[in-house]
C-alpha cells in the first residue's frame, strides 16, 4: 500500500538500517515502517495513481446484523398480540427508513418473518371479532373499520374495465354499401 506524508516524517525502513526523511505531500516508498502515531499523519494513496483515495463517506448503512438481539422471536411474539408493524418498530427501536430498506429483498430472514407476523396479527385481531361477537357491548363497527384500515378490507371489489378500440370508417361504410 502508498501512503502520501500529511506532514514531515522520519520514518525507518524495515531492516532498520536506514532513516528516510519524506517532506510533506511526497509519497512514501515501499519499505519503510509506519508507527501507530505515523499513520495519523499520512493518507492511503490509490493504487499506483498516486491519487488519495476516496472515503466513502458517512456511516456504513444498516443491516439484518444491526437489528438488536432476538429480533425475530420479538417480532413473532408482538405480532401474536396483535401488534401493528409501527408498534413493533417502536418497541424494537428500528427506524421506518430501516425497517423498509431490510423488506426490499424479499427473500431475506426479514422479510419472511415480517410476512409470518402480519398473517399472525390478522389472525389475532380476526380472533378478537370472533370470540367478541357474543358480548352485549362489543363494537362491530369499531372493529370493522379497524379492519378496513389496518389490513385493506373493502366493503364490495370495484372492477375497473376500460376498452380500447379502434374503426376505420371507410372499411365500415364499405363492407355496408357491399350488402
Amino acid at each position: 500500500m502508498k501512503y502520501r506524508a500529511l506532514k514531515e516524517l522520519a520514518l525507518k525502513s524495515v531492516d532498520g538500517n536506514k532513516t528516510k526523511v519524506f517532506k510533506k505531500n511526497e509519497i512514501i516508498e515501499e519499505g519503510f515502517v509506519l508507527s501507530e502515531e505515523d499513520k495519523k499523519n499520512v493518507r492511503v494513496l490509490d493504487n499506483n495513481l498516486g491519487m488519495v483515495k476516496k472515503h466513502p463517506g458517512g456511516r456504513p448503512p444498516k443491516t439484518i446484523n444491526d437489528l438488536p438481539d432476538n429480533w425475530e422471536e420479538n417480532i413473532i411474539n408482538l405480532s401474536k398480540e396483535g401488534m401493528s408493524e409501527y408498534e413493533i418498530r417502536a418497541e424494537l427501536g428500528i427506524t421506518f427508513h430501516l425497517w423498509y430498506k431490510l423488506l426490499e429483498n424479499e427473500k431475506n430472514l426479514f422479510s419472511i418473518t415480517i410476512k409470518k407476523a402480519q398473517d399472525l396479527c390478522q389472525g389475532w385481531w380476526m380472533k378478537q371479532g370472533r370470540i367478541a361477537l357474543r358480548e352485549k357491548d362489543f363494537n362491530s363497527t369499531l372493529w370493522y373499520m379497524n379492519m378496513k384500515n389496518r389490513f385493506g378490507w373493502k366493503d364490495k371489489s370495484e372492477n375497473d374495465i376500460n376498452l380500447t378500440a379502434s374503426i376505420n370508417l371507410v372499411d365500415l361504410f364499405d363492407k355496408s354499401k357491399q350488402k
